[in-house]
């Protein structure tokens, strides 16, 4: 199997359809797809069960109670036996030549452990985001001040998931994918890219993380950007000393004093 597509839901019947036929319209045909039910209360299990005796290659799993999105997201990356792992929210909906551009894109590129790309914003708001650079190194020096990849338009090489033991971190809950293509771009050089294309409609509304989530994924994403401000001053022999970093519960204070310890011999 070339590629696995790896699709947590949660109470996501009113778009899951329309996921999962973006899914089937690829031009790319040698994928499965895990779709992994995180104790839906809605008529979720009903929808998957109904395509995965469509197509056998979606495979249809659900949690006995809701563990949450790193938990499942972690559960699938564990059972995933395509070469590629490939990321979709529930509601989004994928360009049909998705899947052909990022597979070709990671086949010419083997030290290439992820890669993300473009997307453009549906529903509660329409447009294009922002555009993210494509080389290596300009996303290093952005992941300083901000997640260097969509999270829904990534494809991530398995091998490099089982030979590092990559997985999301619970300690960083609802940053948790900044934080891990933070640990990835810090330790392997080359590792992170994104293509110029489009690859997928990024579906805005109101039960969304970044929506319901925003003060909590704000703290915690600081506390990422502090953690990768570190990794750029430690080679050099700087040392940054930084208030502690506020968790959710935590007054935040207004801003963020950085100290630099320059050593003598500089």
């Amino acid at each position: 199997m070339k590629v696995t597509i790896l699709l947590p839901a949660y109470n996501a019947a009113l778009y899951l359809r329309d996921s999962l036929d973006s899914i089937m319209r690829q031009a790319f045909k040698d994928f499965d797809v895990l779709l992994i039910d995180d104790g839906s209360m809605d008529d979720t299990s009903k929808i998957a069960i109904e395509y995965s005796n469509i197509d056998r290659r979606i495979k249809y799993y659900k949690n006995e109670k809701n563990i949450g999105l790193i938990k499942t997201l972690n559960k699938g990356l564990s059972l995933a036996k395509g070469e590629y792992i490939v990321r979709m929210d529930a509601d989004d909906i994928m360009f049909d030549d998705r899947l052909y551009k990022q597979v070709k894109y990671m086949d010419s590129n083997p030290e290439c452990f992820v890669c993300g790309g473009q997307m453009e914003y549906i529903g509660g708001l329409t447009g294009m985001a922002p555009i993210l650079p494509q080389k290596y190194e300009d996303l290093l020096y952005l992941s300083l001040i901000n997640c260097p990849l969509y999270h829904p338009t990534t494809i991530i090489r398995n091998s490099a998931i089982k030979q590092f033991g990559l997985k999301y971190n619970d300690s960083y809950k609802h940053a948790e994918d900044y934080k891990f293509w933070s640990d990835i771009i810090f330790s392997h050089p080359n590792s992170i890219a994104n293509i110029k294309d489009v690859v997928l409609f990024y579906r805005i509304s109101n039960n969304q993380i970044t929506a319901k989530y925003s003060d909590e994924q704000d703290l915690i994403s600081k506390i990422v950007r502090r953690e990768n401000v570190q990794h750029v001053l430690v080679p050099y022999g700087i040392s940054a000393a930084f208030p502690e970093a506020p968790r959710p519960g935590m007054e935040s204070p207004p801003f963020i004093t950085v100290t630099l310890y320059v050593p003598d011999c500089l």
